[in-house]
């Protein structure tokens, strides 16, 4: 949806302004017909400028497609469809850039404190064409990144005047923690698992190791008729097998951290540490520091997208709700924290990581070209301007 068209003045327009409004002082002042020549060349640049990418930005129409998920420190791609209505006239050295804020700060986006600002190019866009960019950046937080408002623009021909057209296209993609290289060892287990570090279960059918025998019931598979146990016996008996599962561990993100670059550190460090015990095959599963469940266990690798995106929208300072699953007494717990943090009560005694310990954990590396949003004193000198000489039709007394 196009919100806004309009043209920017920028160093270089403005002096070209400044130089053709000397020249028609001095054609005035000396009546000299260089000078009107002149003055008449620069004129002429001016109306060309703004006629030619202008009018052809009139006729571009512009979307964002569907974006996947994100991962802090990994690529995410955003792609553009560009179309040019125009029959007759190109567009030029188009420029596709997303915005923080457009119409006085009505339509605003969240994107900045998560990753660099994105921007594609083209280099021409045909009359009654349609053209596809896509450009990638490096996220550098976690959370979900909104998009709305997303500009292009062209200097095209002569670099005087910037056209610009706005549109608001609503999205929001979620950036995943980056999981941490971990040395630390993961929790070992107690004593009434084997020495593998899992417990055997029981299984009727498709087990892969012995486990006891028991007496012939009715529908029981032929194969697993024990015959020279039968025969000993004087009774039939079959086979009842085993199966030897994951170890199970539950990863604690806590105790509560006041939000800043080291929670950011400690939901790395848990979707690392969460990465090597599914490697390792174990049941992962993810809980508060309270003890509540956030995801159930299992082993699949395919489950650490699922861990990573709880820990996307994971807050340490939230607490379980009323009701919900718990960690059993008895499972093992590995509680990821800083080191100057308390363990939670429910989980005294249960092994630690410190995400803050280059010992246990690699630091992860920043991601390049990336500053967080800040509040620049311009920008909001611009926008307390901009307010005052347009003020907002609604509710203005």
């Amino acid at each position: 949806m196009v919100v806004a068209r309009r043209y920017h003045f920028h160093p270089s327009g403005l002096i070209y302004v400044i130089t053709t409004g000397v020249l028609v002082l001095g054609a005035i002042n000396g009546q000299n017909n260089l000078l009107f020549w002149c003055f008449g060349a620069a004129v002429a640049g001016l109306i060309l400028s703004g006629f030619i990418s202008g009018s052809a930005l009139m006729g571009l129409r512009a979307e964002r497609l569907p974006l996947s998920v994100g991962e802090v420190g990994s690529p995410l791609t955003i792609r553009y469809r560009l179309t040019n209505r125009n029959r007759l006239m190109g567009i030029f050295a188009v420029v596709v850039e997303e915005m923080e804020s457009a119409k006085f700060g009505r339509l605003r986006s969240t994107w900045r404190r998560l990753m660099p600002p994105p921007r594609a190019r083209a280099v021409y866009l045909p009359p009654r064409g349609t053209l596809t960019l896509e450009t990638s950046v490096l996220p550098a937080r976690r959370g979900v990144a909104h998009l709305g408002p997303f500009r292009c623009w062209s200097v095209f021909p002569l670099g005087l005047f910037k056209k610009s057209v706005v549109f608001h296209q609503p999205a929001g993609v979620a950036i995943r923690p980056r999981p941490a290289h971990v040395h630390a060892p993961i929790a070992q287990g107690d004593a009434r698992q084997d020495e593998d570090g899992a417990r055997p279960r029981h299984a009727r059918v498709g087990g892969d190791e012995f486990f006891a025998l028991r007496d012939y019931t009715s529908g029981d598979a032929s194969r697993l008729i024990a015959w020279r146990s039968s025969a000993r016996l004087g009774r039939m008996v079959v086979r009842e097998m085993a199966i030897r599962p994951s170890k199970r561990v539950w990863v604690v993100v806590g105790p509560p951290i006041q939000p800043g670059e080291a929670m950011e550190q400690v939901v790395s460090v848990a979707a690392g540490v969460a990465r090597k015990a599914l490697e390792e095959g174990m049941e992962v599963g993810l809980a508060s520091p309270d003890g509540g469940v956030l995801e159930p266990t299992r082993t699949s690798l395919r489950h650490l997208a699922r861990l990573q995106d709880v820990l996307t929208y994971f807050d340490p300072q939230s607490r379980s709700l009323p009701g919900s699953a718990r960690v059993k007494p008895g499972d093992d717990v590995l509680i990821v924290t800083q080191r100057d943090m308390p363990t939670p009560a429910w989980a005294d005694g249960s092994p630690r990581v410190h995400a803050d310990d280059p010992a246990q954990v690699e630091p992860p590396l920043p991601v390049p070209g990336f500053e967080p949003a800040t509040s620049r004193w311009h920008d909001r000198a611009r926008a307390r301007l901009k307010r005052l000489l347009w003020p907002r039709k609604a509710g203005v007394r």
